[in-house]
C-alpha cells in the first residue's frame, strides 16, 4: 500500500475544489492461466483508479481578529530557555535566551518575525532566526527559532519586556494569545571589579591655648 498525506494553505477565500488524485499502473494476474507461472507470459493489464472530487468553502479573516499576521492554527506555543548564567547576571556579561514559537497547521514561513524590544543600559543583539518544518499527528507544525543575547552595560536592574503573539484557534474559533511574561532582572558587578566608594573624613580640632615665647 502507498500512502500520502497533502497539506493544502489556501490563499483566498470562496469555494474551492480540490480535483481527484489519478492512478494509473499495469497489473499481472498470476491466476489467469490456472497455475503459476514463472515467466509472466499473461499480458499485463492497465489499471486506473481515481478519488472523487472534493468541495470546500475558504472563510476570511474573522472581523473580530485581534492580531496583526492571520495565524489560524490548531495550537501555537511560545517557550523560552537561557544559558546557564542567568541565575548571576554581572555588568558586561552576556546572557543568550532562546525563544521557539511552534505552530500546529502553520509553515515556518508563514510565522512572523519576533519584536524583540531595545532595553536602556543593555545592549542587545539578535540572531538571524532558524525556521524549519515538522509533521507531528499528520499535520505540519512550523517551528521558529530565535536567539537572543543581552550585555548589561552596568549595574542598573532592568526589566525585559514581555513577548505576545496573538493567535486564531481554530479548535474554538477563538482569539488567543501566546507569551512570555516579563522578567525583572538584577545586574551584579562584574567579578573582581572593585567599587569604590566615597569614604568620608571627620577631623575633630581641640580649643588650645597659646603662649608667647
Amino acid at each position: 500500500m502507498i500512502e500520502k498525506t497533502f497539506a493544502l494553505f489556501p490563499k483566498k477565500t470562496g469555494a474551492m475544489t480540490i480535483l481527484p488524485m489519478k492512478f494509473h499502473a499495469l497489473a499481472l494476474d498470476e491466476n489467469a492461466t490456472g497455475y503459476y507461472d514463472p515467466f509472466n507470459f499473461d499480458q499485463p493489464k492497465a489499471v486506473s483508479v481515481s478519488t472523487k472530487d472534493f468541495n470546500l468553502t475558504v472563510r476570511d479573516v474573522p472581523a473580530n481578529y485581534q492580531g496583526g499576521a492571520w495565524l489560524p492554527a490548531k495550537n501555537i506555543s511560545l517557550t523560552e530557555q537561557w544559558g546557564d548564567n542567568t541565575g548571576r547576571w554581572e555588568s558586561g556579561t552576556p546572557v543568550t535566551r532562546t525563544i521557539k514559537l511552534e505552530a500546529q497547521g502553520l509553515r515556518a514561513d508563514q510565522l512572523p518575525d519576533l519584536v524583540i524590544d531595545k532595553i536602556n543600559n543593555v545592549s542587545v543583539y539578535v540572531d538571524r532566526p532558524n525556521r524549519n518544518n515538522d509533521i507531528r499527528n499528520d499535520m505540519v507544525v512550523g517551528v521558529y527559532e530565535q536567539k537572543v543575547t543581552y550585555i548589561p552595560n552596568g549595574t542598573q536592574s532592568f526589566t525585559i519586556p514581555p513577548l505576545k503573539i496573538n493567535w486564531w484557534n481554530t479548535q474554538t474559533n477563538t482569539n488567543a494569545v501566546a507569551q512570555l511574561q516579563a522578567m525583572p532582572v538584577h545586574v551584579k558587578p562584574a567579578a573582581g571589579h572593585l567599587i569604590h566608594l566615597p569614604i568620608l573624613i571627620t577631623v575633630y580640632l581641640r580649643p588650645c591655648r597659646l603662649h608667647r615665647l
